[in-house]
């Protein structure tokens, strides 16, 4: 799961998937074949399966490959090719950073991880519930209450904060200030609107039309 500012390495020879669950600006480097993404190859197999923070050389990583990209047209062939193989040294000895400072990761927090990416990938779903994620990973709910059991959270309070976390997001969305409380809110999984009008007064100190006013008066 990749937050704002993350990033992660993937090999494209493999099969892969991806699924944004919002709107965002992706920038991907793509590395032609050779000894230098061979070598980067082998160590995405090896990386941990997470993602990758924005520090460091990955900073530096980030930086040029975004004004290459600006820069694109300016550079001409000849210096290209010098650029890439620059940016795919640097992606290289970035990966080879994070993984040395990467935390051992323990089955656990591979097991949450996956249960997460499922809540994650559903929670428009108004029928999201422990039991349809038990049944989908092919879990015992057993296994997914103590899978969060050391998360300071339940799995049942990390779906609804998530939902809630979305809803905040786009009610304070002016590009979807015609869409109704209820439709944003039915639109995240909730059946109830005086439930989620509860659930967000808890969360965030006010009812959901006060919170999109302060919000839209603050713009």
């Amino acid at each position: 799961m990749l937050s704002a500012g993350d990033w992660a390495v993937y090999d494209v020879s493999r099969g892969y998937r991806m699924q944004n669950v919002s709107d965002l600006d992706q920038l991907v480097l793509l590395l032609p074949h050779g000894d230098t993404s061979r070598a980067l190859a082998r160590m995405v197999r090896a990386a941990p399966n997470r993602a990758f923070r924005s520090d460091g050389l990955s900073r530096v990583l980030r930086t040029a490959s975004q004004t290459a990209l600006d820069e694109a047209e300016g550079v001409g062939s000849t210096g290209s090719i010098g650029l890439g193989q620059t940016l795919a040294e640097l992606a290289s000895l970035a990966v080879t950073q994070q993984m040395d400072a990467a935390p051992r990761i323990t089955a656990a927090e591979t097991v949450r991880d996956r249960i997460a990416r499922t809540v994650l990938r559903n929670l428009r779903d108004p029928d999201l519930s422990i039991d349809t994620i038990a049944t989908r990973l092919r879990y015992s709910k057993r296994y997914l209450h103590k899978a969060f059991s050391g998360d300071g959270q339940t799995l049942a309070q990390f779906i609804w904060s998530a939902r809630l976390e979305r809803c905040e997001r786009d009610l304070i969305d002016p590009r979807l200030s015609e869409r109704s409380i209820t439709e944003i809110a039915f639109g995240w999984g909730f059946v109830n609107s005086a439930h989620f009008s509860r659930s967000f007064r808890a969360r965030y100190g006010m009812a959901p039309r006060e919170h999109r006013e302060q919000a839209a008066r603050a713009a």
